[in-house]
């Protein structure tokens, strides 16, 4: 028997449909658990900037942490990698309305979320901006807010879809 022929079967292919979307429901939780941890921080905000800058510095000691950062980065790599090669698989563009509206939702979160990445993670990483809630909110808030907004709503949105 070839290795052609037991790539071939039927229930190999089945064992790695599952496992692939098993790795990508992780994938998607570990973003979702990054992205739960931020939104809660930005709640924090309701005692003031100095509780929210606190509670960022914990925050930050994680998700920036070398773990932190290869575990966040690596579930975004799995997760897209495994999204396109599923949609590719398919023999039909025949979609339920849910699940073309979570496509659709997930495909434009990387658009929305480039500026937001540019201006907190990498200007912090490379350049040596203070990302702090005081700086970011005079940089992302005043002019940035709709767009923002719009990011919370269509991740929390993919993500909930992505649980259902």
């Amino acid at each position: 028997m070839s290795v052609t022929d037991v790539a071939a079967k039927p229930e190999n292919s089945m064992f790695s449909r599952a496992l692939e979307r098993r790795l990508r429901l992780w994938s998607g939780l570990v973003m979702l658990a990054f992205v739960t941890t931020h939104l809660l921080n930005h709640a924090v905000g309701l005692f003031g900037v100095a509780a929210m800058s606190e509670v960022q510095v914990w925050r930050v000691a994680v998700w920036r942490s070398l773990p932190g950062t290869v575990l966040l980065a690596g579930a975004c790599v799995v997760h897209i990698a495994l999204t396109y090669a599923s949609t590719l698989r398919r023999r039909t563009l025949r979609l339920p309305y849910s699940e073309l509206l979570h496509i659709g939702l997930g495909l434009t979160v990387p658009f929305l979320l480039a500026q937001h990445v540019v201006g907190t993670r990498i200007m912090a990483t490379v350049a040596g901006v203070d990302d702090g809630y005081v700086n970011m909110l005079r940089y992302l808030w005043p002019d940035h807010r709709f767009w923002q907004s719009v990011l919370v709503l269509v991740v929390w949105t993919h993500g909930m879809a992505g649980l259902f």
